[in-house]
């Protein structure tokens, strides 16, 4: 049976020395909940819940540094955006994850997929090309773009069909799903 997943995805310019020890801490910084669970030293993967949603945490090696990428099941993300409050709660989780991580890049798909890591490794290009304004027009439910990189996209393309709201550290979430406005 193909387990259908969807994911967000943080390009991270870094590369933490212990992915183990690292995706833990998440549980302070981002919500990361894997208290008692085992981390898969041959995946290196670490199931947990992020969202209310059974998920698994994994760092994938990018050519600008680590992915972070959070994989859940696609049925339970779209039950969760079709409640506004659990709605609203994923995205602050996102936007509140986006400052503590500093990503250069953020999205949460949006997506049904049975190869998460090809679809994170299709981004993979635009963002080590810095192609902000390509980014920021793909449909994704969630994508956040670093400040440089949003003002480099509006430069090039100021004009966006998604609604969209500058967080605290300049960079911009977008998103492309049923909701118009973006939680304070």
């Amino acid at each position: 049976m193909t387990e259908w997943r969807d994911a967000a995805a943080f390009f991270l310019t870094s590369v933490p020395e212990d992915d183990e020890r690292w995706l833990r801490s998440l549980s302070r910084t981002i919500g990361l909940r894997s208290d008692g669970l085992r981390f898969d030293d041959n995946s290196r993967v670490l199931p947990c819940e992020w969202a209310g949603l059974e998920s698994r945490a994994q760092l994938l090696g990018g050519s600008r540094g680590s992915i972070l990428v959070v994989s859940y099941f696609s049925r339970e993300f779209r039950d969760l955006a079709r409640q506004p409050d659990r709605w609203r709660g994923f995205c602050r989780l996102f936007g509140r994850a986006c400052l503590a991580l500093s990503p250069t890049v953020a999205v949460a798909l949006g997506t049904i997929s049975d190869d998460i890591p090809s679809d994170i490794r299709a981004i993979e290009a635009p963002v080590a090309e810095q192609d902000g304004a390509w980014l920021r027009s793909r449909p994704y439910a969630l994508s956040y773009l670093c400040p440089e990189l949003d003002r480099a996209a509006l430069e090039e393309s100021p004009a966006s069909s998604f609604p969209s709201v500058v967080l605290a550290d300049g960079g911009r979430v977008t998103w492309d799903w049923e909701y118009d406005d973006f939680p304070e």
